[in-house]
């Protein structure tokens, strides 16, 4: 099962080569300081209204008059609800849906017929549109790290409903490759990992709308020679940051002498991986097995109220970060 970061697979393509008078001024806007969106004029702003919308300290978007601000990403709302032709046939209106002749009478196709009244009128689970997180913002989880997460086996499952982000776990082999790429595990170590996340996925019969966001911070320490110094001018600790940030990762390097320099040198770079995806798609299912019709998949597993998943999409056909991590959330 593939549990790999997306800079890794592009770290590896990528492998050799003072105090001031007066009151302080208020930290600039950024991924460290604000869990909503940073505006234009350098504020952070909560990030769940329609002209200021987004998380994790992204630049603030003003969404569409179309659109609806939901976990800090612009979603574009398809239908009516209750009162589409889905929703208020004649073989799910009459009065709880819509009427059986016009398919979606005013009681039928509004708010309350299309969420509440769209399983009721015959539409989908939830009604035709994606209006999907209607219970808030979910809480944000610690990321936590194993050798191996502990994970129910895929089992497939009913789908449909509203899911909060619980717990993620991320496991040590998403970093082999980035220790390869400086000589490996004997030269090369990753510490000091940690990291957050905030989500939501929520499902109709069809489509199914994912935002999802977080960071993934640790600290790379190697001795490789090529990684501190280079190789004939190519490579060197001056240059992974530059390599990284082709990744998405951001952060720092520098050469250190723990001991005066009796022994080798060290790089030392504090990095952060952040993620944040906000995707709506149409989905189909075949044994545990979720697939989206831009083809990211998902192995997955439904218990009750609980659903653990973890992201299995080739490198090849994506190029947005997917979720680190086998996750488990709840059922709303």
């Amino acid at each position: 099962m593939q549990k790999t970061l997306v800079f890794v697979a592009a770290l590896a393509v990528g492998s050799v080569v003072g105090f001031a008078c007066g009151t302080p001024a208020p930290a600039k806007c950024s991924v460290a300081s604000c869990a909503g969106c940073c505006a234009s004029d350098g504020s952070c702003q909560a990030g769940n209204t329609s002209t200021a919308c987004g998380t994790q300290g992204n630049a603030c978007t003003a969404c569409s008059s179309a659109q609806t601000c939901t976990i800090g990403a612009c979603m574009t709302t398809t239908g009516t609800g209750g009162g589409s032709a889905a929703g208020g046939s004649a073989a799910g209106g009459a009065a709880a849906g819509g009427s059986a002749s016009a398919g979606g009478s005013t009681a039928g196709g509004a708010a309350a017929g299309g969420r509440a009244g769209g399983a009721a009128g015959g539409g989908s689970a939830g009604g035709s549109a994606m209006l999907m997180f209607d219970a808030g913002m979910p809480p944000e989880v610690n990321i936590s790290f194993a050798t191996t997460c502990a994970a129910s086996q895929p089992c497939g499952g009913a789908l449909p409903g509203l899911w909060h982000y619980g717990s993620v776990c991320v496991e040590d082999a998403i970093f082999s490759r980035l220790q390869q790429l400086c000589g490996g595990a004997n030269q090369t170590q990753i510490l000091d990992r940690s990291g957050t996340a905030r989500g939501a996925v929520f499902f109709n019969a069809t489509q199914m709308a994912r935002s999802v966001s977080g960071r993934v911070d640790f600290t790379l320490t190697t001795t490789n020679s090529t990684c501190v110094t280079g190789f004939m001018g190519l490579g060197g600790c001056a240059n992974l940051p530059a390599l990284a940030a082709n990744a998405g990762v951001m952060g720092t390097c520098a050469l250190e002498l723990p001991d005066g320099g009796a022994s080798a040198s060290t790089c030392t770079c504090r990095l952060r991986f952040p993620f944040n995806d906000q995707a709506t798609d149409t989905y189909t299912t075949a044994g545990n097995v979720i697939t989206t019709a831009g083809n990211r998949t998902f192995e997955y597993c439904v218990q009750g109220t609980t659903m653990t998943y973890e992201e299995t999409t080739p490198m090849s056909v994506m190029n947005i970060a997917r979720d680190p991590g086998v996750s488990t959330l709840s059922k709303q």
